[in-house]
């Protein structure tokens, strides 16, 4: 199956898309719910979720074009980052049991939905946007002037080097003090 050039940047835009709001809103959920700031080794953990997950919408033509795939991907990633998350350093100091409360749960769920929202929306309002900006651009464009010789090169009259009054050589020039 052979996809066309606007195909291929709309998947790599959803598998970015899903990525960095999974990753994004699932620190803030995790956040909200309890969990430390990642730091350090969470942060890498993080951003091997956000490949995995763009890698994985990008690839699979089912998770990049259709919306029933879009809400499981990102239940997906939100288990994934909060792995990595529970992990990393993260946790260290906060949980001694489980890391799966209620609060962090919740959190999770709505950080779910509002990754599908916006998402959703975006693709939605993103072809509009593309199709208003390819039909006001050149109208932009051509209204700013072009200067269409080369401009003349500046030539510096003076070009003498700057000497320095720093003494390289270990030989002083001035002998000892003077006897009175």
């Amino acid at each position: 199956m052979r996809i066309g050039p606007g195909e291929e940047l709309a998947r790599q835009v959803r598998g970015l898309a899903v990525a960095a709001s999974v990753i994004a809103l699932a620190i803030g959920a995790h956040g909200l719910a309890g969990g430390g700031a990642p730091q350090g080794v969470t942060l890498l953990l993080l951003g091997g979720v956000a490949a995995v997950l763009a890698a994985a919408v990008i690839a699979v033509p089912s998770l990049a074009t259709g919306r029933r795939w879009l809400v499981p991907v990102l239940a997906t990633g939100q288990v994934l980052a909060h792995t990595a998350l529970s992990l990393g350093d993260a946790h260290s100091s906060m949980h001694s049991g489980s890391h799966l409360t209620v609060p962090m749960l919740l959190a999770h769920s709505a950080a779910v939905a509002a990754c599908a929202v916006l998402i959703a929306g975006a693709e939605l309002v993103g072809p509009r946007v593309a199709a208003a900006l390819r039909r006001v651009l050149p109208r932009i464009v051509a209204v700013v002037p072009v200067r269409l010789e080369p401009a003349l090169p500046h030539v510096v009259a003076d070009i003498r080097p700057v000497h320095a009054f720093v003494q390289v050589g270990s030989i002083a020039r001035r002998g000892p003090p003077a006897r009175a």
